[in-house]
């Protein structure tokens, strides 16, 4: 497993990472989790590239980013200050 690098981390507002392209032909699954481990945010996307996040709805509090397809699975805790 393999850590996404995101920044700015901590944030308040807005966060970006960058996906692997031309790693795999499959979608990327991105799924966001609070602090309980709850899945509270799940998309998908098809191609690497960077990814801008909005996290301005979200509350005070340290999220799990999981970012998975068929050939990578990254995690990373992102810390939303507000």
């Amino acid at each position: 497993v393999k850590d996404l690098v995101v920044f700015p981390n901590p944030t308040t507002d807005n966060i970006t990472y960058s996906l692997p392209i031309g790693l795999t032909s499959a979608d990327y699954v991105i799924e966001l989790y609070d602090n309980i481990g709850a899945l509270i945010y799940s998309t998908k996307r098809s191609g690497g590239g960077t990814i801008t996040q909005s996290f301005k709805e979200y509350h005070s509090g340290i999220y799990t980013l999981k970012v998975t397809n068929d050939k990578v699975q990254y995690m990373q805790k992102v810390i939303v200050t507000k």
